[in-house]
Order: C-alpha cells, then structure tokens, then sequence
C-alpha cells in the first residue's frame, strides 16, 4: 500500500508547502474517480481520489449501523456497478481502528475484502500514475 499525505490542515500539510513530508501521492482527492497526476513545485504527486460509501467512521459511528452495513454497502456497489455501466473508478474500504478494532468490526473488514476479490476488482496502490 502507498504513504499518502496526511489529510490533515490542508497548508501545513500539502506538496506545496516546501516543509511538508515529502510523499509521492495524496489521498485527499474527491473531484475525480480515477488517480490523477499533480505537478507542484515540489515535484509531481498522485491525487488518490478518497471515497466514502465503505467506511465504517459514518457507518457505524454516525449512523449507528452494525458492522455488517459495511459489507453490505460494498455488495450493493459491487453488484450494481456493471447497471451503470462499470466505468474505471476508485473506491476506498475504510476501516479506522478506532471504530473497526474489535472483533466485529475485523470480521466485516475481512468479509469486505474477500467479497471484493470474489468481485475481481483491481486492488491498487498510489504507483498507478507517472
């Protein structure tokens, strides 16, 4: 898996700020569905779009879902992807430990991600785009 930036105060912690940690990819992106090239003046980046239909922080904590809805929500994408014609995309699972640390948040994590790769979908890194 790639270091991404943090996504933290966008002018302490951006490729712009000569200061910043140096890293090769953001993942702070949401105005595109494909990683993207960013020239800065530190040299270029990767935008990583970050999505948040599998998260399990507004899944469980703000909606107050068990974690199942996590493995659920990534189905229910997963399944209706080729309706939409199934465009290139990103698409995050986001587990934070925090809220996923148990062990019912790790099962749902885990049944996400072998459904995912029963989906064959391409697992990826930040090194997509040069």
């Amino acid at each position: 898996m790639a270091e991404f930036l943090p996504r933290l105060d966008p002018v302490v912690h951006s490729a712009w700020n000569a200061n910043a940690p140096v890293s090769r990819e953001q993942a702070d992106a949401f105005d595109r569905d494909l990683p993207y090239r960013i020239d800065t003046p530190r040299g270029p980046i990767t935008a990583i779009p970050f999505t948040t239909e599998v998260n399990d922080f507004p899944l469980v904590i703000r909606y107050g879902n068990e974690p199942e809805a996590f493995v659920r929500a990534l189905a229910s994408i997963l399944e209706g992807w080729p309706e939409i014609g199934s465009p290139p995309a990103c698409l995050d699972l986001t587990a934070h430990a925090h809220v996923f640390g148990r062990p019912a948040g790790a099962m749902a994590f885990k049944a996400a991600i072998k459904r995912a790769q029963q989906a064959r979908v391409r697992f990826a890194d930040g090194a997509l785009v040069d």
